[in-house]
């Protein structure tokens, strides 16, 4: 058995910057509106993500970079329609409030399937569902569920916009007592031969 400190931590995922969507003024006004019984996820950690890989021994990090290259270089033309921010499971007991959109061509399905069927053969456990694009802006800290339905307030509400993604990333999530800490080990372009190696 391997010794937890042999272990990584892993995601891959594609960092967004949100300004197109809420300029940095408007988010904080909206997020000024909200007591500690949420916790929003810092402005530069902001990402969709295709693959949650979980602890894997540091040993396997390198057969994760070659699946993820050739996962990456296999797609091009991967475009999102961003189309509300919802909460989930429901406004009844929340838990996240997240950006949903549609994956407008497939490639970005094809994407996710990919990377799930090149990092099983790693003991990575392949994902169930079907793939849901969303961008996780906030997650609450209810200990009981709240007296009245949770309402999004008109300000989070735009227009569906397309998002175009380039790249995806390799992250690492440590865990710290002020929250996670992701650090890019390495960022894939789509449909290039090259990647860069950052660790």
């Amino acid at each position: 058995m391997n010794n937890k400190s042999d272990n990584i931590r892993l995601f891959v995922g594609t960092y967004i910057n949100l300004d197109f969507l809420f300029p940095e003024n408007e988010l904080n006004i909206l997020q000024e509106q909200f007591d500690n019984s949420i916790k929003w996820v810092e402005k530069e950690n902001i990402h969709l993500t295709w693959k949650y890989i979980g602890d894997l021994e540091n040993n396997k990090l390198d057969q994760v970079i070659t699946n993820l290259h050739a996962a990456a270089n296999s797609i091009n033309d991967i475009t999102v329609i961003l189309k509300k921010v919802v909460i989930w499971p429901n406004n009844k007991f929340p838990r996240q409030l997240v950006i949903i959109g549609d994956d407008t061509n497939g490639n970005a399905t094809k994407l996710y399937k990919d990377i799930n069927l090149k990092l099983v053969n790693l003991g990575v456990k392949k994902e169930k569902r079907s793939f849901n694009p969303h961008i996780t802006l906030a997650r609450f800290r209810l200990k009981n569920k709240p007296s009245e339905p949770f309402n999004i307030p008109d300000g989070f509400k735009f227009d569906e916009v397309k998002f175009d993604i380039s790249n995806i990333n390799l992250i690492q999530s440590s865990l710290t007592p002020k929250g996670s800490i992701y650090n890019v080990l390495n960022s894939f372009n789509l449909n290039q031969n090259q990647y860069l190696k950052l660790y």
